[in-house]
Protein backbone atom coordinates (compact mmCIF):
# COMPACT_ATOMS: atom_id res chain seq x y z
CA UNK A 1 0.00 0.00 0.00
CA UNK A 2 1.50 3.34 -1.03
CA UNK A 3 0.90 6.65 0.75
CA UNK A 4 1.46 10.11 -0.74
CA UNK A 5 0.50 13.57 0.54
CA UNK A 6 -2.60 15.18 -0.96
CA UNK A 7 -4.78 18.25 -0.33
CA UNK A 8 -6.30 19.41 1.90
CA UNK A 9 -3.34 19.55 4.25
CA UNK A 10 -3.27 22.42 6.75
CA UNK A 11 -0.95 21.13 9.49
CA UNK A 12 2.83 21.22 9.31
CA UNK A 13 4.19 17.68 8.98
CA UNK A 14 7.37 15.78 8.22
CA UNK A 15 8.93 12.37 8.45
CA UNK A 16 10.70 12.05 11.80
CA UNK A 17 13.63 9.66 11.48
CA UNK A 18 14.61 7.23 14.23
CA UNK A 19 15.05 3.65 15.26
CA UNK A 20 11.90 3.61 17.40
CA UNK A 21 9.64 3.26 14.38
CA UNK A 22 9.04 0.24 12.20
CA UNK A 23 10.31 1.75 8.95
CA UNK A 24 12.98 3.98 10.49
CA UNK A 25 10.61 6.97 10.66
CA UNK A 26 7.11 8.16 11.45
CA UNK A 27 4.73 10.75 10.03
CA UNK A 28 4.95 13.61 12.52
CA UNK A 29 1.99 16.00 12.38
CA UNK A 30 2.68 19.28 14.22
CA UNK A 31 -0.53 21.34 14.29
CA UNK A 32 -0.89 24.51 16.32
CA UNK A 33 -4.66 24.25 16.87
CA UNK A 34 -7.60 21.86 16.60
CA UNK A 35 -9.07 21.47 13.12
CA UNK A 36 -5.75 21.30 11.31
CA UNK A 37 -5.24 18.18 9.23
CA UNK A 38 -3.00 16.12 7.00
CA UNK A 39 -4.41 14.12 4.10
CA UNK A 40 -2.73 11.22 2.34
CA UNK A 41 -3.55 9.24 -0.76
CA UNK A 42 -4.20 5.60 0.00
CA UNK A 43 -3.80 3.14 -2.89
CA UNK A 44 -6.03 0.08 -2.50
CA UNK A 45 -5.06 -2.74 -4.90
CA UNK A 46 -8.16 -4.92 -4.43
CA UNK A 47 -11.76 -3.99 -3.61
CA UNK A 48 -13.01 -5.39 -0.32
CA UNK A 49 -13.92 -4.88 3.30
CA UNK A 50 -10.99 -3.81 5.43
CA UNK A 51 -10.15 -2.99 9.01
CA UNK A 52 -8.01 0.16 9.12
CA UNK A 53 -5.23 -0.10 11.69
CA UNK A 54 -2.97 2.78 12.74
CA UNK A 55 0.10 2.59 14.98
CA UNK A 56 0.22 5.94 16.84
CA UNK A 57 2.98 7.34 19.01
CA UNK A 58 2.11 8.63 22.48
CA UNK A 59 3.71 11.45 24.46
CA UNK A 60 3.33 14.55 26.62
CA UNK A 61 2.96 16.89 23.58
CA UNK A 62 0.47 14.73 21.71
CA UNK A 63 -3.15 15.60 21.05
CA UNK A 64 -6.35 13.88 20.05
CA UNK A 65 -7.22 13.17 16.43
CA UNK A 66 -9.81 11.53 14.22
CA UNK A 67 -9.05 9.58 11.05
CA UNK A 68 -11.35 9.95 8.04
CA UNK A 69 -11.50 7.73 4.97
CA UNK A 70 -12.90 9.51 1.92
CA UNK A 71 -14.28 12.19 4.24
CA UNK A 72 -16.09 9.77 6.60
CA UNK A 73 -14.96 9.59 10.25
CA UNK A 74 -13.75 6.11 11.08
CA UNK A 75 -11.98 6.23 14.45
CA UNK A 76 -10.14 8.44 16.91
CA UNK A 77 -7.23 8.44 19.33
CA UNK A 78 -6.13 10.41 22.40
CA UNK A 79 -2.35 10.11 22.05
CA UNK A 80 -1.40 11.80 25.31
CA UNK A 81 1.00 9.94 27.63
CA UNK A 82 3.13 11.32 30.48
CA UNK A 83 6.27 9.91 28.85
CA UNK A 84 6.98 9.33 25.13
CA UNK A 85 6.16 5.87 23.86
CA UNK A 86 5.89 4.23 20.47
CA UNK A 87 4.76 0.68 21.12
CA UNK A 88 4.55 -1.43 17.95
CA UNK A 89 0.87 -1.95 18.51
CA UNK A 90 -1.68 -1.11 15.84
CA UNK A 91 -4.97 0.39 16.97
CA UNK A 92 -8.12 -0.65 15.11
CA UNK A 93 -9.86 2.44 13.76
CA UNK A 94 -12.85 0.66 12.24
CA UNK A 95 -14.19 -1.28 9.28
CA UNK A 96 -14.51 0.22 5.81
CA UNK A 97 -15.56 -1.05 2.39
CA UNK A 98 -13.20 0.21 -0.31
CA UNK A 99 -13.14 -0.08 -4.09
CA UNK A 100 -9.80 -0.69 -5.77
CA UNK A 101 -8.02 2.59 -6.51
CA UNK A 102 -7.09 5.81 -4.77
CA UNK A 103 -8.75 6.90 -1.53
CA UNK A 104 -8.24 9.81 0.85
CA UNK A 105 -6.98 9.17 4.40
CA UNK A 106 -7.12 12.27 6.62
CA UNK A 107 -5.90 12.86 10.17
CA UNK A 108 -7.80 15.77 11.79
CA UNK A 109 -6.63 17.15 15.13
CA UNK A 110 -9.66 17.44 17.41
CA UNK A 111 -8.09 18.71 20.64
CA UNK A 112 -5.84 17.58 23.43
CA UNK A 113 -5.81 16.11 26.89
CA UNK A 114 -5.68 18.86 29.56
CA UNK A 115 -2.23 17.57 30.61
CA UNK A 116 -0.79 17.73 27.09
CA UNK A 117 1.49 20.59 26.08
CA UNK A 118 0.62 20.35 22.38
CA UNK A 119 -1.49 18.90 19.59
CA UNK A 120 1.06 16.80 17.71
CA UNK A 121 0.41 13.34 16.33
CA UNK A 122 2.90 10.66 15.35
CA UNK A 123 1.89 7.84 13.01
CA UNK A 124 4.36 4.95 12.74
CA UNK A 125 2.40 2.95 10.17
CA UNK A 126 -1.01 2.39 8.64
CA UNK A 127 -2.31 -0.95 7.41
CA UNK A 128 -5.47 -2.34 5.88
CA UNK A 129 -6.39 -5.84 6.99
CA UNK A 130 -8.92 -7.71 4.87
CA UNK A 131 -11.97 -8.66 6.89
Amino acid sequence: MALAASPPTTAPHSVQQGGLWSGGGQLLIQPTAPGQQVSLQLQVPTAGNYQLQVDPSFGPRNGSWTVLVDGRPLGSCNAYAATPASPPMPTAMGQVSLAAGTHSLTFVVTGKDPRSTGYQAGIDYIQLVAS
